[in-house]
């Protein structure tokens, strides 16, 4: 009898599965559990073990993952690790490649910070119109920080080295564990409240910088609370948060008037260069400076051409009354020219209008001599004209056809009025009008007898 026919495989071809079927079915996941046995080779990777009560896991974090935590964990540590689940080939060991590690209590306090972000933000704590501006060039500034930090000491010797014209006034607080978020707020309560008041009054605080150090969420816990983030929001005074370094977040960043990365930071951004603000004078100085200068010559010159134009009061007041009793004297003569003119004027139609007038002896006897002069034209005139009258009416009747007709002549027509002067202008039977000296007759053509015309012959 044959045997079965076996399904052999290699050692490596085992392994090789078995890290399928672990990659494939479980995939990623979150450990919870201790380190222990933490390796950091030179090659950066980090080795280590992370167990509990009953057993226990290799894991490896690399080089590229491991550098984006802000704590390196140590032995002993309780952790959450988040990571792909895997088979070392070479050897058959199983593992844990780790993506991510944070403390156990990182968890919770993440879950925290992300719901009370959602709220405040829903609330309108976020909103870009309650932001207030911060002072160009403020004269007293607040910190809220520890009085033992690095922090409140770069942010002092930035704000000396850069403005020392402004006064600081540090109100020291714990920035980490349970009592911190209330003194955090006394601060900004007793800031709000009481400093710009009596001795204060006259360089009142213009700005707040709320800050400390870089540290774990556990660390910063403080400037995630709720009353501390509602403190910065109802401070009246504008707010610089600047907690942590530039990747870490906290809830006051949202809600203060501006985040700064860092303390120093913070004290930069509140803050002009003293240096920078001294150049930017020297340059406003010399633009002014060289301005004014160029008024200045513009000006003279201006004022030397009018100086040039003037004349002392004296001599305008002089050179005017010349001008006026020249004036006066040439309306003086003109009007007595044009009085004159006139007077002559007037007595020379005065001598022609008596001349002229009917009630004058000479004026009476020139109308009756023009008027005897007169009668005799007419006279003359109407006897000339009645001569031609008749010599015209005498050779009007000698033409007068009428005349004619008066000695036995008639004139004929035809029946269109057309005067008949030869035979050919009618026919027999045509009915003809003539007209005599004293009417008209009808007769009809009843011969026509044409007229011989004898020629000379030669």
């Amino acid at each position: 009898m044959n045997s079965p026919q076996k399904n052999i495989v290699s050692v490596s071809q085992l392994n090789r599965s078995a890290k399928q079927l672990l990659q494939t079915h479980l995939g990623m996941v979150w450990v919870r559990g201790e380190i222990s046995g933490l390796s950091r080779p030179a090659s950066g990777h980090w080795y280590f073990t992370i167990k509990d009560q009953n057993a226990q896991i290799s894991c490896a974090m690399f080089k590229g993952r491991n550098a984006l935590l802000k704590t390196a964990p140590s032995n002993g540590d309780q952790v959450l690790i988040r990571g792909n689940i895997s088979l070392y080939e070479p050897r058959g060991n199983y593992q844990l490649i780790a993506e991510h590690i944070e403390a156990e209590g990182e968890g919770r306090l993440r879950q925290a910070f992300e719901a009370l972000k959602q709220q405040l933000h829903a609330e309108g704590l976020f909103d870009a119109e309650h932001k207030q501006a911060l002072p160009n060039y403020p004269r007293h500034i607040a910190i809220v920080s520890s009085s033992t930090g690095a922090a409140v000491h770069d942010m002092c010797s930035v704000l000396k080295r850069r403005w020392p014209l402004c006064k600081i006034s540090l109100f020291p607080c714990a920035v980490q564990g349970e009592h911190a978020p209330a003194q955090i707020c006394h601060a900004l309560s007793l800031i709000n409240t009481h400093w710009n008041r009596g001795e204060n009054k006259n360089v009142p605080i213009q700005a707040i910088i709320v800050g400390r150090g870089g540290g774990s969420l556990e660390d910063l816990q403080a400037f995630n609370e709720e009353s501390v983030a509602r403190a910065v929001f109802n401070s009246h005074l504008p707010v610089i948060s600047a907690v942590g370094h530039e990747v870490d977040f906290c809830i006051c960043d949202f809600v203060a008037d501006q985040r700064a990365p860092t303390p120093s930071v913070a004290a930069e951004l509140l803050c002009a260069d003293q240096h920078e603000l001294s150049q930017t004078l020297d340059h406003f100085d010399n633009v002014l400076n060289s301005a004014m200068r160029t008024n200045i010559v513009r000006h003279t010159n201006a004022l030397t051409q009018l100086n040039h134009r003037m004349r002392h009061p004296q001599e305008n007041i002089s050179f005017f009354k010349q001008r006026f009793i020249q004036t006066a004297q040439q309306l003086k003569q003109l009007m007595q020219s044009q009085l004159n003119h006139s007077s002559h004027t007037l007595t020379s139609h005065t001598h022609r209008l008596m001349r002229h007038t009917p009630s004058t002896s000479t004026g009476t006897t020139e109308v009756n001599e023009l008027f005897t002069r007169l009668s005799h034209a007419i006279k003359s005139t109407l006897s000339d004209n009645q001569l031609s009258l008749q010599s015209n009416t005498g050779l009007l009747n000698t033409v007068s056809p009428l005349a004619t007709l008066q000695r036995g002549y008639a004139i004929a027509a035809d029946s269109g009025g057309h005067i008949i002067s030869s035979v050919e202008h009618t026919q027999l039977d045509n009915d003809i009008q003539l007209t005599v000296s004293d009417g008209s007759l009808t007769a009809k053509i009843t011969s026509i007898t044409p007229k011989h015309v004898y020629s000379d012959s030669s």
